[in-house]
């Protein structure tokens, strides 16, 4: 006696069809969640550097573009970022701030005070990669020689070299020493990682920016 196999065949198409359809559901998850995943890793890899960058900085390495030896460490450490002398995209920026007083104003030849008294101002800065695409959140000086110093007649008095933002916490604190103790030469040094995610393409966040930064 021969048997039908109809329901066996409707049976395995329904399985077909629910397994295409959660397929539908579950491949944009699965590549959301990948594609999240990525830019948090991203994320903490320009942290990371971000703080190990200002460390260096603000313990008095130079990362001036003679001092080649500390330039090509800091190179490895960003390995992972993908982030080179010549990279397109991505930048590493070092700055440091100045708290501009009387006594700084009177020292640059300026009795009756000067224009950034009272203000924050860049002493110095130093680009390692994309210079001319890449900015810094802490404002532009208007000049700085080969190694990123700021004159000290545009620091003292040039308003393009205040730094706007700076850290209110900071300010607060450096106010308040003055105030008190009348100290002068208070410094901040920046760190400043920025970076592309071109490798997170596939998943959306093409040319979108991943940016981090430590104050010391």
């Amino acid at each position: 006696m021969s048997r039908s196999s109809k329901p066996a065949t409707r049976e395995c198409g329904s399985v077909t069809v629910e397994f295409v359809l959660c397929g539908l559901l579950m491949a944009p998850l699965l590549l959301g969640v990948t594609g999240v995943g990525l830019a948090l890793v991203r994320d903490i890899q320009v942290q990371q550097v971000a703080r190990d960058a200002g460390h260096m900085y603000a313990q008095g390495i130079d990362f001036s573009p003679v001092q080649t030896g500390n330039r090509n460490l800091l190179m490895r450490i960003a390995r992972s970022l993908g982030i080179t002398e010549t990279s397109p995209s991505k930048a590493i920026i070092l700055t440091t701030v100045r708290f501009v007083t009387s006594i700084d104003c009177k020292a640059g030849g300026y009795s009756n005070g000067c224009a950034n008294q009272g203000s924050y101002a860049i002493s110095k800065r130093v680009v390692l990669g994309d210079s001319v695409n890449i900015k810094s959140a802490f404002g532009q000086p208007p000049a700085m020689d080969s190694s990123g110093n700021v004159q000290q007649s545009v620091m003292l008095n040039d308003a393009r070299d205040r730094v706007d933002p700076f850290s209110p916490a900071i300010a607060a604190l450096w106010q308040a020493q003055w105030t008190a103790n009348q100290q002068n030469g208070q410094l901040a040094y920046v760190s400043e990682v920025i970076v592309t995610s071109s490798d997170l393409a596939w998943t959306g966040f093409a040319g979108s920016y991943k940016t981090a930064a430590a104050i010391f």
